[in-house]
């Protein structure tokens, strides 16, 4: 029996197709057909990733689907998928046709599919009829020849009057492929195909890292592929509507304000329960992993309805994939005058808790109004989401929120927190070294990510935080074992935050910003791959340098997450905050001097040591701490707590 996947582990990025460059102009093939042969299978097979949804059902493509593929002489085509020639007597055949015409027109090449199984059908001879007046190069390819005597009976496609020789393959078993790739190869001109030369990139912003990919989400007719038309400037995908008319996740490259962007225009979501056909569940999986492979996401809401049971799905799937989002409010100028972008963006936070720090933006897809807002906020959140802070700065801001509140007891026992990192960006990752994991519930992990946001210069991102036990990393042997003794002095020789028995923090921040121990901590003790499977691979140890200018302002306080264009407004700073902030650090002082019970805390840590030596996979089961739920029974733990602490405060004074 196979063994089920380790909680909390995630799957490897998904794979995006490959797109041309803006302003590269690579020779266009467009695959023709008659519905229903084989014409998504084959450009699946070109591309190599399962890009294009495949059903035995006719009709089931409808916008264009483009992609990169490679010649066997080095070359590069960019190869067009669409809806078949002739309709299927639906709602949408005059769209369909309609985004045929313009690939066709559009089209260097185009490869015509017919089915060997059904033979030569009157179909095919008109759409044949259509190709050649074009005047454009053309392969006639027979698909699903999957046997010798389908490959024999194929000779009758002759007669279309097609230049050149047939070419018979089987798209679902691979065969043929490189027959195709070969043929384009001669069928295009030496030339195409070879970029020329560009000067130095331009600076994207990112880092050399491409462009960005923005998933675009949410339920059945709010807007999606209105607004994806609108940024692109022309119809690039139809619009309908009728609900369900997007199927697959198209890729459209375009450019923002100057700056290169991928949006991912998917299908609408609904309860599975409420689902037509089987095309809706592949659909709906499409939707879900092109939030997983995008960098940020839109989640596009109609300000003319409430917030759904599909819009709080969708929420904490952004959540649990640590995605930095932007809450669009789609058909804003049909909005009562009495309702304020503030009003619905409370609104908003009350119905998706977990999506409490995201920015609001309200548009209008359809008239124009401030439809590049929600592209320049995500460009915002992407900065915010690869901004790397000291080890120093981190700590003393676990030190404030663990100040203010600190973890319930369990069993009788106290979670303690030795010291963090940051370990990732995009999405943020903090990893902290505790003395046992299943210590740390649920609702104080958010309350402390919360802290984080308010603290370090990342308001609006999603931060995900990691726990390890210290002593289970000890285990690891060899010289790390020895880097980790090390270590271990150097946390002993530091002081307390307060003089509380119970305290579960060591100000270990200025001893961590060496070079010795800072290299320990990213290279031997980072997150093993299911603890960082929310980053990318390229991005894991770099990120950009917090300067001081920027940690001062996250530290007062960070914006208030509504906007209406999407500028870069600072917004009202929360003195409450800075108020605390500033208390905290009184207190440190304070409590320097106070080392009346330093031994007695020494001797619960050992306790605590003795006690989890069994704990080396209690991080597997933890680590995975960004689960939401749809109702706010946590958020009112988290009061409670906060009251109990505040008496506990009162106590001790």
């Amino acid at each position: 029996m196979a063994r089920s996947p380790k909680k909390g582990r995630r799957q490897l990025k998904p794979p995006s197709p490959p797109l041309a460059a803006p302003g590269v102009r690579y020779p266009f093939v467009a695959i023709v057909g008659r519905p229903n042969v084989g014409k998504s299978t084959l450009f699946n097979r070109l591309v190599g990733q399962r890009v294009a949804i495949t059903e035995p059902t006719a009709g089931t493509t409808r916008d264009r689907i483009a992609a990169l593929v490679e010649l066997p002489d080095g070359r590069k085509i960019e190869v067009c998928d669409m809806g078949g020639l002739g309709g299927t007597g639906d709602a949408h055949d005059a769209d369909v046709n309609r985004q045929i015409d313009l690939a066709m027109e559009y089209a260097d090449a185009i490869l015509f599919l017919v089915d060997a199984r059904d033979g030569l059908v009157p179909l095919d001879q008109r759409i044949a009829q259509r190709v050649k007046r074009l005047g454009k190069p053309a392969l006639l390819i027979a698909n699903k020849a999957d046997t010798r005597d389908l490959e024999v009976t194929a000779g009758e496609f002759y007669a279309l009057g097609f230049p050149g020789e047939l070419l018979c393959t089987s798209a679902r078993e691979g065969f043929g492929r490189w027959d195709v790739l070969d043929a384009l190869a001669k069928l295009l001109p030496a030339g195409e195909g070879v970029p020329a030369p560009a000067g130095p990139p331009a600076d994207d912003g990112r880092g050399g890292r491409g462009p960005l990919r923005l998933a675009i989400v949410g339920r059945r007719n709010v807007g999606k592929s209105t607004l994806v038309n609108r940024l692109v400037g022309e119809d690039r995908v139809i619009v309908s509507e009728k609900p369900g008319t997007t199927r697959d996740a198209v890729d459209v490259l375009c450019q923002v304000g100057g700056r290169d962007v991928v949006l991912i225009d998917t299908a609408g979501l609904r309860k599975r329960g409420k689902f037509d056909d089987h095309i809706e569940i592949i659909s709906h999986g499409r939707a879900v992993e092109a939030v997983r492979r995008a960098d940020a996401v839109l989640l596009v809401l109609d300000a003319l309805e409430k917030v759904a049971a599909v819009d709080k799905k969708l929420a904490q799937t952004v959540e649990e994939e640590h995605k930095a989002c932007v809450v669009v409010a789609n058909k804003w100028d049909l909005v009562e005058q009495g309702m304020t972008l503030e009003q619905f963006a409370e609104y908003v936070h009350t119905q998706l808790p977990g999506l409490d720090h995201c920015p609001v933006v309200s548009i209008s897809a359809k008239a124009g109004d401030h439809a590049t807002a929600p592209v320049q906020v995500a460009f915002e959140l992407d900065r915010q989401a690869r901004l790397r802070t000291g080890t120093a700065p981190l700590n003393r801001a676990l030190g404030r929120a663990l100040e203010r509140r600190r973890p319930k007891p369990r069993h009788g026992k106290m979670g303690k927190v030795y010291f963090g990192t940051q370990v990732a960006v995009n999405p943020v990752t903090v990893l902290l070294f505790v003395n046992e994991p299943s210590l740390f519930e649920r609702a104080w992990l958010r309350y402390l990510k919360n802290e984080l946001r308010k603290q370090l210069p990342w308001p609006e991102v999603p931060v995900k935080i990691v726990l390890r036990s210290r002593l289970s990393l000890a285990k690891k042997g060899g010289g790390i074992a020895r880097r980790l003794e090390h270590m271990g002095g150097l946390a002993e020789q530091a002081h307390w935050l307060d003089d509380d028995p119970n305290a579960n923090v060591r100000d270990v921040a200025a001893l961590l910003d060496e070079d010795e121990v800072a290299a320990v901590l990213l290279r031997a003790l980072g997150p093993r791959g299911d603890d960082a499977d929310g980053a990318d691979e390229d991005e894991g140890g770099e990120g950009d340098v917090v300067t001081a200018d920027e940690l001062a302002r996250a530290s007062a306080g960070g914006r208030r997450p509504a906007r209406a264009t999407g500028d870069d407004d600072a917004g009202d700073d929360d003195a409450d905050d800075a108020d605390d902030a500033d208390d905290a650090d009184d207190a440190d002082d304070a409590d320097d001097a106070d080392d009346d019970d330093a031994d007695g805390d020494d001797a619960d840590d050992d306790d605590a040591d003795d006690d989890n030596a069994d704990d080396d996979n209690a991080d597997d089961d933890d680590a995975d701490d960004d689960d939401t739920d749809d109702d706010d029974t946590d958020d009112d733990d988290a009061d409670d707590d906060d009251a109990d602490d505040d008496d506990a405060d009162d106590d001790d004074a």
